[in-house]
């Protein structure tokens, strides 16, 4: 069921850390600049707080979404 969440997490964390390290480049002067250092503890609880937040969302919806007939509801006109 997670399955999205967890290609989510793969993708989105390196995909993360080359986007900053692309705008820390683009936005350099002379007299100013930050190196895009991320510790790994940081993609551990970001990587949880998803994983967390995507089961928590998932178990408030999933009651209602049992509930509804997928072939009525394609039937039905709105």
């Amino acid at each position: 069921m997670l399955t999205l969440t967890v290609i989510g997490i793969a993708v989105g964390l390196p995909l993360g850390r080359l986007i900053a390290g692309l705008l820390t480049s683009a936005l350099r002067m002379p007299s100013l600049y930050f190196e895009v250092e991320v510790a790994p503890l940081s993609y551990c609880i970001a990587g949880v707080a998803t994983l967390i937040f995507a089961l928590i969302v998932q178990w408030a919806t999933n009651p209602a979404l049992d509930r509804i007939d997928p072939v009525s509801s394609l039937k039905s006109v709105e």
